[in-house]
């Protein structure tokens, strides 16, 4: 979509979440194909989840302490 690196802030915030939806999470840097079936399992299918999710949760799925 974007053929390279996107600033997001730079982005109007009326558009950042309808483009951010669109986008699987393998187009992020550094998501791969077992990152990105980990994710599905959780039912993260787009870039904008993990812009808006609690670090709590993400915190127990990645065992991060």
């Amino acid at each position: 979509m974007f053929d390279g690196v996107h600033v997001w802030p730079a982005t109007r915030p009326a558009w950042r979440q309808r483009l951010m939806e669109a986008l699987p999470t393998s187009e992020a840097w550094g998501i791969a194909g077992r990152l990105e079936k980990r994710l599905n399992g959780y039912g993260v299918r787009s870039i904008w989840y993990p812009a808006v999710a609690d670090p709590v949760q993400v915190r127990k799925w990645f065992d991060v302490r």
